[in-house]
C-alpha cells in the first residue's frame, strides 16, 4: 500500500478493494491467472530480488515499500530454499523442455554441490557461502573462511537442511543431468552419506561435535520411532 495509515476503505461489488492512505489511494484486485502465468509471475520476482547466485533464499528490505531497496540475506536455509527451487525447475523442465528451466535448474544445483566442496570435512556441506566484501545481511551464527580466504562459510549444517539437499540431487539426477553431472553428483552422494552413516546418523561439524542447530539425524530418527 501507499502508506500504513489508512483513513477509509472502499469495496466493490466484484470485490476490488481501494484504500485510502495518508500517501494515495490503494487497489487491491483479484486476477485471474493460468499455472503457467503464476508461475512467471513468481520467476519474475525470484530473479529480482531472491537470487544470490544461484542461491535462492530470503531478503530483505532497507526502505519498508521500496523495492529497489533490497538486500539479500545468507540465511540457514541457503540451501534447503536452494533445493525446493531446484526440484521446482526440474520438474518443470521434464513438463515443458524449455531451456530456460533447465539452465536455473542447473545453476542452482551447482550452488548446492558448492556448498559441500567448500568445507574442508567430506560429505558436510555448508549452510551458506557468502564472499569476502559482498553486500549481504548474514544471518546469526559460526562462520569459517574457506581455505583461498576469499569467502566464508557458515556450518552448523542441519538435518532437514541436508535433507533438501538429497531431495534436489535426486530430482535433477532423474529430470535433468547429463552423464558428466551424473557421475559427479554420485561421487558428492558419496561422501555425503558415509559421513552420516560412520559418525552414528550425526552431522560431525569442524570442532569434532555434532551440530546443534537442530536435532542430529540419530536423534530425529528416535523421536520418529516413539511417536510412531
Amino acid at each position: 500500500m501507499s502508506d500504513d495509515h489508512v483513513n477509509a476503505i472502499s469495496i466493490r461489488a466484484d470485490g476490488t478493494v481501494f484504500i485510502a492512505t495518508s500517501e494515495g489511494i490503494s487497489q487491491i484486485e483479484k486476477r485471474k491467472y493460468t499455472l503457467e502465468q503464476k508461475a512467471e509471475a513468481f520467476e519474475k520476482t525470484i530473479l529480482a530480488r531472491h537470487d544470490r547466485r544461484g542461491y535462492i533464499t530470503s531478503c530483505n528490505l532497507k526502505v519498508p515499500g521500496d523495492l529497489s531497496s533490497h538486500m539479500y540475506r545468507a540465511s540457514d536455509n541457503d540451501g534447503l530454499w536452494t533445493s525446493l527451487y531446484v526440484a521446482a525447475q526440474s520438474f518443470r523442465y521434464a513438463a515443458t523442455g524449455q531451456p530456460n528451466a533447465k539452465k536455473l535448474a542447473r545453476r542452482s544445483m551447482m550452488a548446492i554441490i558448492q556448498l559441500e566442496s567448500v568445507t574442508p570435512i567430506d560429505g558436510f556441506p555448508a549452510r551458506a557461502i557468502i564472499q569476502k566484501g559482498e553486500t549481504v545481511e548474514k544471518s546469526h551464527g559460526e562462520r569459517h573462511d574457506t581455505e583461498d580466504g576469499f569467502s566464508e562459510w557458515k556450518g552448523d549444517t542441519s538435518s532437514d537442511e541436508l535433507d533438501g539437499h538429497l531431495f534436489a540431487y535426486l530430482i535433477y539426477y532423474d529430470l535433468v543431468a547429463d552423464e558428466r553431472e551424473k557421475q559427479n553428483m554420485t561421487e558428492v552422494v558419496h561422501r555425503i552419506m558415509p559421513h552420516i552413516v560412520d559418525n552414528d546418523f550425526l552431522l560431525i561439524d569442524l570442532d569434532g561435535l555434532h551440530t546443534t542447530r537442530e536435532c542430529g539425524l540419530h536423534e530425529c530418527l528416535m523421536e520418529a520411532a516413539t511417536q510412531s
